[in-house]
């Protein structure tokens, strides 16, 4: 192939790398793709690299490894290369679940909440028993305030990992919205008791713990003005 020739002759040029290791994760050539995620190592830090090796996870069954990668890539922000692959990879094959995962995570990025939605849907329709792709779309229809849904989906993520952290802490979250600060301190201290060091959970708490003690305080003076 010319791409293969390409590589030869100039081993760190990083041009078409990502389309590359998408076709031969359609092709499903193990071998080819891991000697190439092996080869771009040495640009670990570069989002082409973590496109190959969410694609090299993703051929090894390595769902969640593989999202995790392709996070990664779109975090670059360099969204229009990003887009460019992601619909590269569903023309090949449009049950690439990653590349919807993938766009789900930049209309995300771009507050396109609907159309974010819809691509998370796609991808946990191809790949219903990934947690962490029902916990994705949690945190947008949550962001579209359809929180039944979004603590439906949040829920699924758990069935499926009770580890899932981030999903735990959105479920609190929402909780937290909607009052229900109770069952938001049984979500945070499981996710405290895993992750001791967040601060993030540690400052939700503080904040919930605020809300608990100044509700009977505000009580109590409603009271005393009443009957004085």
């Amino acid at each position: 192939m010319a791409f293969e020739r390409m590589r030869t002759l100039s081993p760190d040029r990083l041009d078409g790398v990502s389309i590359y290791s998408t076709t031969l994760w359609h092709l499903k050539k193990e071998v080819d793709l891991s000697y190439l995620a092996q080869q771009v190592t040495s640009h670990k830090t570069s989002p082409e690299a973590w496109c190959v090796a969410g694609n090299c996870f993703s051929l090894q069954k390595e769902h969640d490894v593989a999202l995790d990668f392709f996070t990664r890539y779109v975090s670059n922000e360099d969204f229009d290369k990003a887009v460019a692959c992601f619909r590269q990879a569903l023309r090949v094959d449009p049950r690439h679940y990653n590349a919807w995962c993938g766009l789900g995570t930049i209309y995300f990025k771009q507050e396109k909440l609907a159309v974010a939605d819809y691509h998370f849907g796609r991808a946990v329709a191809i790949n219903p028993h990934s947690s962490l792709l029902h916990c994705f779309r949690g945190v947008v229809l949550h962001a579209l305030t359809k929180d039944d849904d979004a603590l439906a989906a949040l829920d699924t993520a758990l069935a499926l990992n009770a580890t899932n952290l981030v999903a735990r802490y959105h479920k609190a979250d929402i909780f937290v919205a909607h009052g229900r600060l109770d069952e938001a301190l049984v979500e945070l201290h499981r996710v405290e008791a895993a992750a001791p060091k967040d601060y993030t959970v540690h400052f939700t708490l503080g904040s919930v713990y605020t809300k608990l003690v100044r509700e009977p305080c505000l009580m109590f003076v409603s009271l005393l003005y009443l009957t004085s």
